[in-house]
């Protein structure tokens, strides 16, 4: 089983088996350096899990398995970062090498050990972040209060509280209201210092000193009476004065609270809003800005935030920096043993390759040369078959003509037969001609009998021509030449 891991730990730093059953002794380098890879791996899964949980909320079992997952990725690319980094004499041309590998293991190191940091220091960023959003919601009231839309709550809450004292107080906060009881009051203090006046009288008590009805009580009684009325009038005049202002005041009251309603609403709605945000505002980047406050703010632990960084961006670059010691420290064993069984390898390729090249041209040659030997066979068996077509069609038209001889001899002997017999009708005072067919030389006269083959005088002396002229036509060739 430890065979098995140690074997697996040198898979991953790129090692090869066929190699270390010939230099056992580079093993252990090997082992060592898969170690680091597997170790930098855990180290990012297990900083993925906190990033994802932080970040996301996500349960405990989906963030391990994206930090595995993370943990892989992270496990392959440190390795082929590794495995990518050949071994060359020139000092300049390793570090040139190694140099944008190490720009992205930084920059790896930088992403892995950031969410373990704040992992770490999670009590101080959590009193950090209840610090800034007190502030955020304190800024935010600030903005709500010089907000245009909202300047003018405090008017219409003003406007309402006094539009409820007149509605209360039937209208007696109104300034025309109160101008009309304050004539009222003056009204009934006059109409109340007549009647003391007339009663004063009547008592005896003031003006003429005698008691009972008199003059002098009926002309103080007719004055408090005439004040009477005045003082009802101011009554009837306050009374619908107070009315109006009432149902007047009662009017702006509905009107203005809408209006409040609407706006309070809408300020309440914002800020129920920003509150649910804030509230809600615990994720990475705020933990980044809480880290990045409480270490400008305390010293020690600005220090420990990147002496983490440095432990896990060194953890990072481990396996790259062993590699590259590895390749400047010269050529070593089995590095050349690599280096020549992978010459052998391309020597033994490169000579099957020209062998199979070789192969392939006299292939192709014998394969044009077949063509040329298949292209010459078939042009000599055409010519052959030609001939014999040829001297096919020779029988065929020979036998053909001879078929026709005898047919055509056939036909003129019977035309000649009609002939004879023609003449022996034309009676006994003519001379017949009688022809004779000979197989040899054809029709011709009797002897005793010259006559030309056109012509032959009748009975009457009139021409046989036509009658020659019809045998003639049925000896005649297809070509229109005569037997």
């Amino acid at each position: 089983m430890a065979d098995r891991f140690s074997d697996t730990l040198a898979s991953l730093a790129g090692a090869r088996a066929d190699i270390l059953e010939v230099v056992s002794g580079a093993r252990t380098r090997f082992v060592a350096m898969g170690a680091a890879l597997l170790t930098t791996a855990a180290i990012a899964s297990l900083s993925a899990g906190f990033a994802v949980r932080m970040a996301l909320d996500a349960p405990v079992g989906v963030a391990a398995a994206i930090g595995a997952g993370w943990g892989v990725v992270i496990l392959v690319i440190d390795r082929a970062l590794v495995v990518g980094m050949g071994q060359h004499p020139s000092l300049l041309r390793n570090l040139g090498i190694a140099a944008p590998r190490v720009v992205l293991a930084l920059i790896l190191g930088t992403v892995i050990s950031t969410p373990i940091t704040l992992q770490i220091f999670h009590h101080e960023i959590d009193t950090e972040i209840h610090t800034i959003h007190r502030e955020a919601a304190d800024t935010f009231s600030q903005s709500l209060a010089n907000d245009a839309r909202f300047s003018v709550i405090p008017q219409l809450q003003q406007q309402v509280e006094d539009a409820k004292a007149r509605v209360v107080s039937d209208g007696g906060t109104d300034p025309a209201v109160k101008d009309k009881q304050a004539a009222y009051d003056a009204a009934f203090a006059k109409y109340q210092e007549l009647q003391a006046a007339a009663q004063c009288e009547l008592n005896g008590t003031c003006g003429t000193q005698r008691a009972g009805v008199g003059d002098a009580y009926d002309s103080a009684r007719l004055a408090a009476e005439r004040q009477l009325a005045v003082v009802d009038a101011a009554r009837a005049d306050l009374e619908a004065a107070s009315a109006r202002s009432k149902s007047q005041a009662q009017s702006d009251l509905d009107a203005v609270q809408s209006r409040l309603s609407g706006l309070l609403k809408t300020r309440q709605d914002l800020q129920d809003s920003f509150d649910a945000r804030n509230a809600d505002d615990t994720g990475l980047l705020i933990r980044l800005e809480a880290l990045e406050r409480i270490g400008s703010q305390h010293a020690m632990l600005g220090w420990a935030h990147r002496l983490l960084w440095l432990m896990f961006t060194c953890i990072e670059l481990l396996p790259l920096l062993i590699k590259l010691l590895m390749n400047l420290g010269g050529s070593s064993a089995y590095d050349r043993v690599q280096q020549a069984q992978d010459s052998g390898d391309a020597d033994v390729f490169e000579e099957q390759l020209g062998a199979w090249k070789d192969v392939q041209r006299e292939r192709a040659r014998l394969g044009v040369d077949l063509e040329h030997d298949r292209l010459s066979r078939e042009k000599a068996q055409g010519l052959a078959i030609n001939e014999k077509v040829i001297m096919q069609q020779t029988k065929v038209v020979e036998a053909a003509l001879a078929i026709w001889a005898r047919h055509a001899e056939f036909q003129a002997a019977e035309q000649l037969a009609e002939y004879e017999r023609q003449l022996a009708a034309e009676g006994p005072g003519g001379s017949a001609v009688h022809l004779h067919t000979d197989p040899a030389t054809g029709p011709r006269p009797a002897e005793g009998n010259p006559i030309s083959p056109y012509e032959h005088p009748s009975r009457n002396g009139h021409s046989t021509h036509n009658a020659a002229n019809a045998y003639l036509r049925a000896a005649a060739l297809p070509d229109g030449g005569l037997l």
